[in-house]
């Protein structure tokens, strides 16, 4: 390996829910499981001190050989990263296998703390109790002194957005306590994603149920933030401008910036070098007078290719407060 490479494996397609968002085209759920050698052999020419490996799928912790799989790239060198729906986490065993294996950072998508609201967006059945069963165990593992990252991703979506503010209460109330010298406190996430839906494949297909414009969902993605913010709670954005919140001074240190350097895409059945990790984004020809456009990725194509990009709008004057993060 010449160089430190970030390396997104889809290890399947499959999955053990059916989200009315799933960005995997149908065709590619029928191409089964990446071969645990064929992956050994990319990982033995790709991963070192300093490369990033994150697992996804699909579902990727219903692959037989996961655990496998996070451990040999472990050993290799990489920090592992997983995206997951969290569901397999429910089983205390497991959870505690993968953080043994190596696991660093875990993205856990988390559509809505209303029961009905999310058993509707994943349509599964009892998947609402696994996932925070699953990450009451991560975060507890995380307590104890395990060295993993929590991350909770949710996507804006119309059929959940307005139970988003609800949502982040719940999330900062504490999934898991922890005693401390006799006290209580609630163990929350790193960070909470707040990310624009790719109106893609089945996201396409379900339209009525997951588009909804920026500009509609920003009172509740508003309220959301400030409600996260007010518990000391890490948000970041991803594909959502600062230029459509009322106060866009605000939200600029919140806006998540992709990793530079090389990307490869590897999957069962397609190998991608140097993937382009905004090429899926698109601005509008005003946002080269934005004070943002240096860390702005702009919105997902297909978002702009369903709703058009009249409400980009430049910032002409940008002041960041000191009490958010800079980008």
């Amino acid at each position: 390996m010449n160089k430190p490479v970030r390396s997104y494996i889809e290890i399947c397609y499959t999955c053990n829910s059916d989200c009315i968002s799933c960005p995997c085209p149908t065709a590619w759920q029928k191409q089964g499981m990446l071969a645990f050698d064929k992956l050994k052999e990319y990982l033995d020419g790709h991963t070192g001190p300093g490369s990033v490996v994150n697992i996804n799928g699909g579902e990727p912790t219903i692959h037989p050989d996961f655990i496998k799989i996070v451990d040999y790239a472990t050993r290799a060198g990489a920090r592992v990263g997983l995206l997951s729906n969290g569901r397999m986490f429910c089983d205390k065993k497991f959870a505690q296998s993968v953080v043994k294996a190596g696991l660093k950072d875990a993205c856990i998508a988390f559509h809505s703390s209303n029961r009905a609201a999310y058993e509707g967006f994943t349509r599964a059945k009892g998947s609402f109790n696994e996932v925070v069963q699953g990450l009451k165990n991560l975060l507890e593992l995380k307590a104890s002194g395990r060295e993993i990252t929590v991350v909770l991703k949710i996507l804006i979506c119309k059929s959940t957005v307005k139970y988003l503010p609800e949502t982040i209460r719940f999330i900062t109330r504490g999934f898991t306590p922890l005693y401390q010298e006799g006290k209580k406190r609630c163990v929350i996430p790193d960070t909470i994603l707040l990310e624009a839906m790719d109106i893609v494949c089945a996201a396409e297909e379900n339209k009525g149920l997951t588009l909804i414009t920026l500009t509609e969902a920003m009172p509740y993605i508003n309220e959301a933030i400030e409600i996260g913010l007010a518990h000391r709670q890490n948000i970041s954005i991803h594909y959502i401008p600062p230029c459509i919140f009322p106060n866009p001074d605000l939200y600029c240190g919140l806006v998540q910036r992709d990793p530079p350097g090389s990307q490869v895409v590897l999957g069962p059945e397609r190998y991608i070098e140097d993937f382009g990790i905004n090429s899926s984004a698109v601005k509008s020809l005003v946002c080269k007078e934005c004070e943002a456009d240096s860390f702005c990725a702009g919105v997902w194509k297909s978002y702009g290719d369903a709703v058009g990009l009249a409400e980009l709008k430049p910032i002409k004057k940008l002041k960041l407060p000191p009490w958010l993060r800079k980008v």
